[in-house]
């Protein structure tokens, strides 16, 4: 639609040689908004780079944390494994004395 809005420029751009000295100003502001948009837009690209390399090496920090938690969960549940064992082998050694303990006072009666 912006050809027909500006239709009424494009005749006076066609009758008036002058138009381009009195919208030289408007060019020029126009030109400066451009170059604005342009660096904010490469400031946002260098934000937008900036962050994805955060968020992977933040992804690649919980890869890490997560490898770490997983060999720390398999060696804990090795060690409750054994300890679970020496208590039960304590147990059994316990029981054992109990019964030779026992079986001695019978014996010396």
């Amino acid at each position: 639609c912006w050809c027909i809005r500006h239709a009424g420029a494009f005749a006076m751009l066609v009758h008036s040689p002058c138009w381009c000295i009195r919208h030289a100003g408007a060019f020029a502001r126009h030109a400066g908004a451009f170059a604005r948009h342009a660096g904010a837009f490469a400031r946002h690209a260098g934000a937008f780079a900036r962050h994805a390399c955060a968020f992977a090496r933040h992804a690649c920090a919980f890869a890490h944390h997560a490898g770490a938690f997983a060999r720390h969960a398999s060696a804990f549940t090795r060690y409750a494994g054994a300890f679970a064992r020496h208590v039960c082998a304590f147990a059994c050694y316990a029981g054992a004395f109990a019964c030779h303990a026992g079986a001695f006072v019978c014996h010396a009666w």
